[in-house]
């Protein structure tokens, strides 16, 4: 399997970005606890992968409505990554305690990190190929617009969200996580399985993990065929996203970290 050098920096610019700014933020403090911030990154954000990846999506299943692949699953954000990109900074605009937007970064970053390092890095076909190109890093290709943008946004203001996050008792965390994976794929079955999407559905049909983005992680599990590599991809994915989550909540505990440092004003 070749390695993409462009997608390997591109990824790991991104990732260390995202890291950066959790090490900051503890500098930023006074800035990370103002609403209106967040809300500017929330927006900013929103307009970005609404109008270059979203708008033309939906003006097309207005046209083909009776697409039971790629058009309708973009249309209902049947796949996690892309229904992240619109949650996650909404959630930054309408819930001024950030409580949504904790619940659902620690699934943005596991799903970023495996689209990004486990596509972008390893494919040189069709329009998700890396080049050195600014139009291509920011707007994609015709088929998938925004395909590195958005999942690069989406994993850095998700480390972000969980940077600057007040810590959660383990089993609250444990449970709002659980709480949001039954809810989101409660709705993906119910589109899936009554418009009859066949295709990018969170990986609930076998396409997914063959050619979607959910065979970054069935290539972990070698040859193991669908509904296997299903069950044992969403065992290994649910405990990975909960380490993010409680790795975050612990993260509090270091001094340099900790949310009950006095906070300087400006020029003391």
């Amino acid at each position: 399997m070749n390695i993409n050098s462009c997608g390997l920096v591109l990824c790991l610019i991104s990732l260390f970005i995202g890291l950066i700014l959790v090490a900051v933020s503890p500098l930023i403090r006074r800035l990370t606890r103002n609403y209106i911030f967040w809300v500017l990154i929330g927006t900013v954000m929103l307009i970005l992968v609404i109008y270059g990846r979203f708008y033309d999506g939906w003006k097309d299943f207005s046209k083909y409505h009776n697409d039971n692949g790629l058009v309708t699953s973009r249309a209902f954000l049947l796949d996690l990554c892309p229904f992240l990109a619109i949650s996650l900074p909404l959630s930054l605009i309408v819930d001024q305690k950030r409580v949504t937007s904790r619940i659902l970064a620690p699934f943005a970053v596991f799903g970023s990190i495996i689209t990004l390092f486990g596509e972008v890095i390893f494919n040189d076909t069709g329009d998700i190929n890396a080049h050195w190109n600014l139009h291509w890093i920011v707007f994609g290709g015709n088929v998938n617009p925004m395909f590195f943008s958005m999942h690069a946004l989406t994993l850095i203001v998700g480390l972000f969200v969980l940077g600057n996050s007040e810590p959660k008792f383990f089993i609250k965390t444990m449970a709002n996580c659980a709480i949001f994976a039954v809810s989101y794929y409660s709705w993906v079955s119910l589109i899936t399985f009554t418009m009859h999407v066949s295709c990018n559905t969170s990986g609930i049909r076998e396409y997914d993990w063959t050619f979607g983005e959910w065979s970054g992680v069935a290539s972990i599990f070698g040859n193991m065929s669908y509904p296997a590599v299903a069950i044992f991809g969403f065992i290994f994915s649910g405990i990975f996203i909960l380490l993010i989550a409680v790795a975050f909540d612990f993260l509090p505990k270091i001094k340099y970290f900790s949310f009950e440092k006095p906070i300087k004003k400006l020029g003391n």
